[in-house]
């Protein structure tokens, strides 16, 4: 009966311990008390749950509530302060020491602070008290490694000897007046016997520094030293358990440590902070370096830890201080016991929503919902600013919600949160030829950007050239965003995109009537997608083309380049080395004997190609070598006379080609050097296959270093082609940097509904160019940016614009200009 009473009774204690834990589920994590210079964090020794930190105005700070919340002192009145000391004889005597600018004290609990000990400066934690006689002080100086003393409470010091420069840290043995050790950022750990006069090496790890040493403050035989920067082979923590004569790696190895702090109750347990290294984290032994485990939870991604303290009385908390992140601060070590736990819901289907973020608001506390799969759990930790905290949910397909969690303390509190799923709208209208109206097969790819990655959607039109999406959500930046929408018809009428793309719940109807493109642009297969670079040049222009993709859509019939307005074919190889196959050498050679003007350019194409009849027989040019010279300059009379073009924008060159001229027929327009010109960049030909022109680049368009000089490069390429740039006659010197601020009339004007304006810069600096009507009512913004010096051209699509008359403004610096355009449709 006895036994089956135990039993009973183990049995009821365990049914109690289940229930305790579901309804009180602990964790510990960082959380954030204070935004501070984030280099130390300071406690009081008599009163430990006093906590001192400087703020981002150089102030001292203080909290008497273990960072709940925080009273400012007086103004420090130096650099980010390293180390912040409280005298254990009296607490309103506070010392603070930054990277230069002498040690401070203050003795009025820091309202007002003097220089004690000046040209003094510390990279580390290098004050410290005797343990034995807390009126007597050490100070270690950086620079030169000088080691001061002081018997009066830092009111006095006297130099005792040199530990080595850039010294980093100093410590005091607890059971001694003049057992000392110091180490620098040399690598170099020293002990000193006599008060620190002079000085032993007992550690040398010439390939990394030693920034804090702690001592084990019951058995003072052992203590420990971090190993920073410089080679992770001597990163980690190294110990010594015989004074100090022999030092070791404990198992925490490989990882960058800059700062350590003991546990006087516990003394095997000591912390590690992580500086400088791609796993920011502070790590803890319990076994004195045997095993490590991490303190990970909340510490903010790209952390430096610079400062480590532990309470006294209370090793549960844990300060440390951050630097180098965008939530650098004052952290303390947490645990909880009052959590909410749920799952987020469409409110319509009630199924969980497997993507997203929900984030409270005031903390920043934040759940990935893809990775918990739905699922939401939030702590309330001493010291956070509420108990019913808002939270923001946020998932793609939805509206961004605002709710509220309410905490019960040390509970555990079930509450889901709920979504509206975001509003179908439709997109839908014709494509037609813009002449005879006739209907015209094409292509629409919607491009979107959501909160969970892009997206896109395609549709072919119909044989009536119509188009329909019936079920398109509308536009909610950031959780989606239409980013353009392009138009692709049939070969050879212009591609179209509109840039970016806001749908309502109104829908959108939009009727294309596309002409003849200007231009048409392809490269061969695998050979890198560029073409934005040519189109944003063209477009600058006010040139229409039609990009083949033969990624996409095979072979392009490259002797079709005849059909459009500019009879101009631009065929890029990029920056990829491709070999032409012979059906792919014969269609450019089909593009020439058609009469087509070629513009070819593109790392390696002659010397991969350069045993092609194409390249050595129709063009005349043959491989001489590869160029590293990144600066290209025009031959002086030619076509790019007074160019200078820098080829070093990514995607970056790496083998530029140097052509060598086999035929008199061929031209050298362009070549490699600045002052002394060292090999063929480029060349033309006047006459080609059936009376076309040619330009061949050893180099890639696409690596020309801005976006003003590739639209001065097209410019001339395109007028070459159409005659309206006659070499030797009229060659327009628009590479040289302008002189003076202009704001050009918009070209065309009127127009419908698209306009280029061109502008002017002699330097560098902000600009903004936008558009008013007559009421003075801005309708559009074009610019409002900091720009290099250069031309430049702003392209407005009035698209959803009534017709009437507008100004453009521009205003860059002091200077300001208008113009009047006029809008038909």
């Amino acid at each position: 009966m006895r036994s089956n009473g135990i039993r009973l009774l183990c049995y009821s204690i365990l049914l109690f311990c289940v229930a305790l834990s579901s309804s009180r589920s602990q964790t510990s994590a960082w959380r954030k008390r204070f935004s501070s210079a984030s280099y130390t964090v300071g406690i009081n020794p008599l009163n430990p749950n006093s906590v001192y930190a400087q703020g981002n105005d150089g102030a001292l700070y203080v909290s008497y509530n273990r960072g709940v919340t925080w009273n400012g002192r007086g103004n420090i009145g130096s650099g980010p302060v390293r180390q912040i000391l409280l005298s254990p004889s009296d607490t309103t005597m506070i010392f603070s020491a930054a990277f230069g600018g002498g040690l401070r004290r203050s003795a009025d609990y820091g309202l007002t602070w003097n220089i004690v000990l000046p040209n003094y400066g510390i990279d580390g934690e290098s004050i410290t008290f005797l343990t034995l006689h807390p009126d007597t002080m050490y100070a270690g100086n950086f620079s030169d490694g000088a080691v001061y003393r002081s018997t009066n409470r830092g009111t006095t010091w006297l130099l005792r000897g040199t530990a080595g420069s850039m010294l980093c840290a100093l410590s005091v043995r607890p059971d001694s007046t003049n057992i000392l050790y110091a180490a620098t950022g040399n690598g170099d750990l020293s002990k000193s016997t006599d008060g620190g006069t002079s000085w032993r090496i007992v550690l040398s790890i010439s390939t990394a520094e030693i920034p804090d040493i702690v001592i084990n403050p019951v058995n003072p035989m052992v203590a420990y030293g971090a190993g920073f920067s410089g080679g992770n082979t001597d990163w980690g923590v190294w110990k010594t358990t015989d004074g100090g004569e022999v030092w070791s790696k404990t198992s925490l190895q490989g990882i960058s440590v800059w700062s350590l702090a003991i546990d006087h109750n516990h003394p095997n347990t000591v912390y590690a902070g992580a500086f400088s290294d791609p796993r920011p984290a502070v790590f803890k032994t319990s076994d004195g370096g045997t095993t490590w485990d991490t303190l990970r939870a909340g510490y903010p991604a790209g952390g430096d830890s610079w400062s480590l303290k532990v309470h006294p009385l209370d090793p549960n908390v844990l300060w440390l201080s951050i630097s180098g992140s965008l939530s650098s601060g004052v952290f303390r070590w947490s645990t909880s016991t009052t959590e909410i736990r749920g799952a987020v819901l469409d409110t319509t289907t009630n199924d969980t929503v497997r993507n997203g973020t929900v984030r409270i608001t005031a903390t920043g506390d934040s759940v990935n919902l893809s990775g918990s799969s739905g699922l939401f759990s939030f702590h309330y930790f001493e010291g956070d600013p509420s108990l019913a905290p808002t939270v923001s949910v946020q998932a793609y397909p939805y509206f961004t919600s605002g709710q509220q969690l309410s905490f019960s303390l040390d509970s555990v509190v079930d509450q889901n949160l709920s979504l509206q799923k975001l509003t179908f709208c439709s997109v839908h209208g014709t494509i037609r030829d813009s002449i005879t109206l006739q209907p015209i097969s094409a292509k629409l790819t919607l491009f979107s950007t959501t909160s969970i990655g892009p997206a896109l959607f395609t549709h072919i039109t119909d044989g009536n050239g119509d188009f329909n999406w019936d079920s398109v959500f509308i536009s909610y930046p950031p959780v989606l965003r239409y980013d353009k929408l392009e138009i692709s018809p049939q070969f050879p009428y212009r591609q179209m995109r509109i840039a970016p793309l806001t749908l309502d719940t109104a829908g959108l109807a939009i009727n294309f009537r596309p002409g003849i493109a200007d231009i048409m642009i392809t490269s061969p297969v695998g050979s890198g997608n560029y073409s934005d670079f040519y189109t944003n040049a063209l477009d600058s222009l006010g040139l229409t083309h039609y990009v083949w993709d033969q990624d996409r859509q095979g072979p392009a019939p490259l002797s079709r380049a005849n059909e459009v307005q500019k009879n101009t074919l631009v065929y890029f190889t990029g920056v990829d080395s491709v070999t032409l196959t012979n059906a792919e050498l014969d269609s450019l050679t089909a593009c020439v004997n058609a009469g087509c003007n070629l513009f070819v350019t593109g790392q390696n194409f002659v010397e991969k190609n350069n045993s092609s009849a194409f390249v050595t027989e129709y063009i005349g040019v043959s491989f001489a070598g590869n160029s590293t010279i990144v600066t290209v300059r025009g031959v002086t009379g030619d076509l790019f006379s007074g160019a200078t073009l820098s080829t070093f924008s990514p995607p970056l060159e790496t083998s530029r080609d140097s052509l060598r001229i086999n035929n008199p027929r061929v031209h050298d327009i362009l070549r490699y050097g600045t002052v002394s010109l060292l090999g063929v960049a480029g060349v033309r030909l006047d006459s080609i296959g059936s009376g076309g022109k040619l330009i061949l680049f050893g180099f890639g368009f696409q690596a020309i270093s801005s976006a003003s000089t590739r639209r001065a490069v097209m410019q001339r390429v395109i007028g070459y082609f159409d005659g309206s740039i006659i070499v030797g006659v009229e060659v327009n010197p628009s590479f040289s940097l302008p002189t003076i601020y202009s704001l050009k009339q918009n070209f065309p004007n009127p127009f419908n509904p698209t306009t280029m304006i061109e502008y002017t810069l002699p330097q560098p600096g902000f600009v903004s160019v936008k558009i008013y009507d007559v009421l003075g009512q801005e309708v559009a913004m074009l610019v409002n940016e900091t720009k290099t010096a250069g031309k430049y051209t702003a392209e407005w699509r009035a698209n959803a614009i009534a017709s009437g008359i507008y100004f453009c403004r521009m205003q860059a610096g002091t200077f300001a200009a208008s113009r009047k355009l006029l809008l038909l449709k």
